[in-house]
């Protein structure tokens, strides 16, 4: 089974000026009112659903079976903070494009030439059969909206890596990469699948215990929404030539030089992490399997200095 790679675009930085989540709600922890029913996102205010089709609310404040957490009518997922996600429809076999998305309102324009480092968190509900690796997150000046369940003809900004469906039915996945707005000025953000029926990179991951209906439909939850803006004072191209790592790829050792991290965090393909080093300039990769992960370089404030994929091979 084929998993997500965690992608992100290199953004070097040895301190953060701001790390103020723009995303308001972005765990889906406020409410108006506990849910009591399906199609409900809209009371984990101010989320919205910006076409005819409605998204789900899921939190463990809801009494019945049907929209509870951690057991729902789409199966079981503890949340990945908190009590409470949200739910999709992404993708359903020979339904024409239709789809769900979510939609927010930022609490700030996203200005102009600033790196910004937007992640949220998927996980594959378990009643359903086919995961997609096309999750996109667009980002708009005004609200996109339509009176049907149509996809949106938009191109997201950030987008999950192609050829990596979206599998996992018990982990959350984790999205990330960084987005650069060449004009500013995007106040809304709309997460879901952009892509027609015939351009979603699909696979089949149902068993025999799934309604026979959602085998062929794919649906995903979501949680722990941010979009950060991230300020350096030293430059990105100035903080990349003064740490390396290497070697890449590397069979048992990666080495950290021209700067002394407080710690490092290496993740495999769905954000586990898989082997990790307090005050030290190496890690050991040697018992791990070949492959492609994410390296983690943090200062002693526990603010992320530098991320980049590294091959372990053998």
């Amino acid at each position: 089974m084929r998993y997500l790679l965690v992608i992100f675009i290199l953004f070097y930085a040895v301190s953060l000026k701001a790390q103020v989540n723009l995303v308001p709600n972005g765990s889906f922890e406020v409410f108006t009112n506990c849910p009591n029913n399906t199609n409900q996102v809209y009371l984990a205010t101010p989320w919205m659903n910006p076409n005819a089709w409605s998204p789900d609310y899921f939190n463990s404040c809801d009494v019945g079976p049907n929209i509870d957490v951690p057991q729902s009518t789409v199966g079981f997922q503890e949340a990945n903070s908190g009590d409470a996600y949200a739910g999709f429809f992404v993708f359903l076999l020979n339904s024409h494009n239709n789809r769900e998305y979510v939609q927010v309102e930022l609490s700030d324009s996203i200005r102009e030439g600033i790196p910004y480092l937007v992640k949220f968190y998927v996980s594959l509900a378990d009643d359903f059969g086919y995961a997609i690796s096309s999750l996109g997150a667009y980002f708009s000046k005004t609200a996109i909206s339509s009176n049907t369940g149509q996809k949106f003809d938009s191109i997201p900004q950030i987008i999950s890596s192609a050829g990596y469906p979206l599998a996992s039915k018990t982990e959350w996945m984790l999205i990330s990469d960084t987005l650069i707005s060449n004009t500013g000025g995007e106040k809304y953000m709309t997460i879901g699948n952009f892509n027609d029926d015939s351009e979603s990179d699909t696979l089949f991951v149902s068993t025999e215990g799934e309604e026979s209906g959602n085998r062929y439909q794919s649906y995903y939850l979501i949680d722990d929404i941010s979009v950060i803006s991230l300020h350096s004072d030293v430059g990105i191209n100035e903080a990349e030539n003064t740490i390396k790592i290497y070697p890449n790829p590397a069979t048992t050792e990666i080495t950290v030089s021209g700067y002394s991290p407080a710690y490092i965090k290496l993740c495999d393909a769905v954000g586990q992490t898989v082997a990790e080093a307090s005050k030290s300039n190496k890690l050991y990769v040697g018992n791990l399997s070949q492959g492609l992960y994410v390296l983690q370089l943090f200062d002693a404030k526990g603010q992320q200095v530098k991320t980049e994929k590294v091959i372990v091979a053998k």
